[in-house]
């Protein structure tokens, strides 16, 4: 099995990974890089995501009172920049949303760019769902390139 890391970022902190030096993420900064796996004479490809918070969505994030809530959702940010989206359904005008069915169905508001960069625009729940789509799709909007 032969394994190759590509590394599509460059920051100035470094670390080793697999004999190569590698950029260590900001606080908050997820790095985008590509896995390229030959094994049984497949190739796979595993595309990572840099995820990029906006002001509007780490507002409602840290407005969530309950500290588990925050973890978990965060945990599942954790998992898209890895290439593991899960649950998601597109809502509209390009605006996607990340399903997670726990608590009161919450709902984490995102656009893909590139195919390798999602904005995280906002969130909500299941009871104010039709409410956050409009905000997101608002704020999707003003985006700019």
């Amino acid at each position: 099995m032969k394994n190759q890391m590509r590394w599509l970022r460059k920051d100035t902190a470094t670390r080793e990974l697999n004999g190569s030096t590698a950029p260590k993420p900001l606080i908050g900064t997820y790095v985008l890089f590509q896995v390229t796996v030959k094994c049984c004479e497949q190739l796979i490809t595993i595309t990572m995501y840099t995820i990029k918070r906006m002001a509007e969505f780490d507002e409602w994030l840290a407005s969530l009172r309950d500290g588990v809530t925050r973890i978990r959702l965060t945990r599942r940010l954790e998992k898209v920049q890895r290439g593991l989206l899960g649950d998601v359904a597109p809502v509209g005008e390009g605006v996607s949303e990340m399903r997670e069915f726990f608590g009161p169905g919450w709902r984490m508001y995102y656009v893909e760019r590139d195919g390798m960069l999602i904005v995280m625009l906002g969130g909500g729940d299941k009871s104010t769902q039709s409410d956050d789509i409009a905000r997101a799709i608002a704020l999707s909007r003003t985006i700019t390139e």
